[in-house]
């Protein structure tokens, strides 16, 4: 039953941080639309978002032995720093290197949600060859 519970905290988890990966998303397009800067506080860093807490301060250490929890840091530290670069850029008048930056930040976007995917996966299959389910 502790497996089954855990497993679901597990899942609970990994998709509302994919919530949160899209909603942050949202939050650099709506100030690329609206021509907003950058102040401090209003856009998280990879370090102080709900999924950095949870890798560099949480839980999440306990699977740094998993591939896909090692996988993860570069492309979510990407997502944030293209975003905001990709703002910088505009409220310069660059429009070339908003597009580039914008480019690189759904790449790496795609990449830190199958990361998150593989690491359910990686995650439920650890508890269950523990033998959390018996």
């Amino acid at each position: 039953m502790q497996g089954i519970i855990e497993e679901s905290a597990n899942t609970s988890f990994i998709q509302t941080v994919k919530l949160d990966h899209v909603a942050w998303k949202v939050t650099i397009y709506r100030h690329l639309i609206h021509q907003l800067p950058v102040q401090e506080g209003a856009i998280v860093n990879h370090e102080n978002c709900r999924l950095g807490e949870w890798y560099y301060h949480g839980d999440g250490k306990n699977y740094q032995n998993l591939m896909a929890y090692r996988h993860l840091e570069e492309p979510h530290k990407l997502v944030h720093t293209s975003g905001i670069q990709a703002i910088e850029a505009q409220l310069a008048g660059n429009h070339e290197e908003v597009l580039k930056h914008l480019e690189t930040m759904e790449s790496a976007s795609v990449k830190v949600v199958d990361c998150l995917s593989d690491l359910e996966s990686a995650i439920s299959s650890s508890d269950s060859n523990h033998g959390f389910h018996h």
